[in-house]
């Protein structure tokens, strides 16, 4: 469940999932997938080279490139997609992206493993001509070659580009859907599928200019070369000391410097840069960076325990930088390990917190329990401030609280998170609203919410009658997109619902092209998909606060009476299943 932009660690788990699944579906030396490649006249084309790529977040499942021999003939054994154990799951769904010199690329979706053979025809395709430019002064290495990348590609690029998802395979792994031809001068004719609609360029090439994006350009629309101005790259110096104030005591450190690119399938972070240090300092420059916004992360422990916030010297902080072209910036961080008595002395002030706790009728949540700390999130903790039950009136107040970077606090009602809140400094109180999520048995708060095909608006109470199974999701969030293409896919084939259960999708996005445009693209047209349109945007929209929507994907599954029979996350239900259940229940 993402509460913020991505969680950085998502495609990792993933990616483990799938190879595993995929290297138990196997069995023996039989290939997981056999492909073959022809052109237009029907004959084979050999060196063409298929690759595979996890359809939901586009992924990479392929661990490398697999060739074609003189037949025309690609196949995909247990080794080419890193399995290392026997097959015995369930098919997995993939796009095969297919590429050759001077031919256009082909993707499609299969499922594998796959007994029968994929055919794949090439054809030359739209010929694109792209112009790189280097910065004056800059030459251009003669061995840079532009990345290549459409819609459901996007990823596997960044992550075995800029990343190196796959670095131990090297080049072979690098994924970029064409092969551009050099034709000298900073110029390369790439061949683009006529339908390809749109498509993105990508720099990374170490010592010269890494993470650089150009894009998106519209393959109908190229008429003249696509010219591409190299920017100047920005230097990045770090450094990690342990703070001067404060003795600290800790051993090793380690920084990691992300970039999140607008990309198609956006909500994705990459890591450019991760260096460990065994000692109390690092130092790092980085001077081939792309001018863009970055994320520059500072921790102690090694690679195997940076992330364990069990240790007592567990510390983590975060600098947000704009870089700019030719520049140098820095980003220093003073290194600290928890001390809860020079942080209670540190952590008072002159605020006042009201906080105000509602049920989702917007009755108070009176006799309900409470909890308030301190957020502590470069220790991987919190530290406990007030605590109680929520008056009749279901106001509470907490005084001789500071404001400023150091004040964030956590909430937690009935144990259940609450939201965060920061003290204002320009204010002698801050007041808190917050609403209690709905329970199993409550009745499902009512909300309007705007269709995404016609514009029109419905309240939910309208639904009375029929099974709801509402999803409230986001375009940017990445554990949000399969379960959409599942319940997508359920809908899709399951037309005896008709007036009797329906799937809802309930962006939060900031805007609703935003999501329209998402869901177009994807053709997820059979959840009636809408957009919580009611009040501010985003988390602050009106259906997000009554059902106290502080992550996504949240889903809450609706009787025909209007109460609520379940909640939580999509992965820990059978949605099909329970509302089978409930329909055969009524019948």
């Amino acid at each position: 469940m993402l509460s913020g932009r991505v969680s950085r660690a998502a495609w990792w788990i993933m990616a483990v999932a799938i190879v595993a699944a995929c290297g138990a579906a196997a069995r023996g030396d039989e290939p997981v997938l056999t492909v073959q490649v022809v052109n237009d006249a029907g004959d084979a084309i050999e060196g063409a080279e298929a690759y595979l790529i996890e359809n939901t977040n586009s992924m990479p499942f392929s661990r490398t490139w697999v060739k074609t021999n003189a037949d025309g003939v690609a196949r995909f054994d247990p080794a080419s997609v890193g399995a290392g154990s026997r097959l015995e799951v369930v098919e997995q769904p993939v796009s095969l992206v297919v590429r050759a010199g001077g031919y256009a690329w082909s993707m499609q979706k299969i499922t594998v493993p796959r007994l029968e053979p994929v055919k794949v025809v090439l054809n030359q395709g739209r010929s694109v001509e792209l112009v790189l430019g280097a910065a004056e002064g800059m030459e251009q290495p003669r061995r840079l070659r532009p990345i290549v990348f459409a819609e459901g590609q996007s990823v596997a690029a960044w992550l075995t580009n800029v990343q190196e998802f796959n670095k131990e395979y090297g080049a072979e792994a690098r994924f970029s859907a064409a092969i551009p031809e050099g034709l000298g001068g900073g110029r390369y004719r790439v061949a683009v599928p006529a339908d390809c609609g749109r498509f993105w360029v990508l720099v990374n090439e170490a010592g010269f200019l890494r993470a650089f994006q150009a894009g998106p350009f519209e393959a109908e629309a190229m008429s003249e070369p696509i010219a591409i101005a190299l920017p100047r790259p920005a230097t990045l110096a770090i450094r990690l000391a342990p703070d001067e104030q404060t003795a600290h005591a800790y051993t090793n450190c380690a920084t990691i410097v992300y970039a999140s690119p607008e990309i198609p399938d956006g909500g994705w972070s990459f890591a450019v840069h991760v260096q460990y240090s065994p000692e109390q300092t690092l130092e790092a420059e980085l001077t081939d960076l792309s001018p863009d916004f970055y994320s520059v992360n500072a921790m102690t422990g090694d690679k195997s325990t940076r992330g364990d916030r069990s240790r007592a010297d567990y510390f983590q902080a975060q600098q947000g930088m704009n870089i700019a072209a030719g520049e140098r910036s820095e980003a220093n961080f003073a290194m600290q390990t928890y001390d809860e008595e020079t942080l209670r002395a540190k952590l008072k002030g002159e605020h006042a917190l009201k906080v105000k706790v509602s049920l989702a009728d917007g009755s108070p949540a009176a006799g309900r329990s409470y909890a308030l700390a301190f957020a502590l999130q470069k220790f991987g903790r919190t530290m406990e401030v007030a605590s109680g039950t929520v008056p009749e009136s279901g106001e509470f107040t907490v005084n001789g609280l500071p404001a400023g970077s150091e004040a964030f606090l956590s909430l937690q009602i009935d144990d259940e998170d609450a939201g965060y809140v920061f003290i204002e400094g320009d204010q002698a109180e801050t007041v808190y609203e917050v609403s209690v999520a709905p329970a199993v048995g409550d009745l499902a708060p009512d909300m309007e919410l705007t269709r995404l095909s016609d514009g029109s608006t419905f309240r939910l109470s309208s639904l009375r009658g029929q099974v709801v199974y509402v999803d409230f999701w986001a375009s940017w969030c990445g554990p949000c997109q399969e379960p959409m293409a599942h319940s997508d896919s359920v809908m899709s084939r399951r037309a005896d619902w008709k007036d009797r259960a329906v799937i809802i999708g309930a962006s939060i996005d900031n805007g609703i092209e935003i999501i329209r445009e998402h869901v177009d693209r994807r053709g997820w047209t059979h959840v009636v998909q809408t957009f919580c349109s009611e009040g501010e945007a985003g988390w602050s929209c009106e259906a997000a606060k009554r059902y106290a929507v502080r992550g996504v994907p949240t889903c809450y599954l609706i009787d025909q009476t209007g109460r609520i029979t379940w909640t939580g996350h999509p992965s820990e239900i059978d949605v099909e299943k329970e509302i089978d259940a409930l329909l055969g229940a009524r019948r």
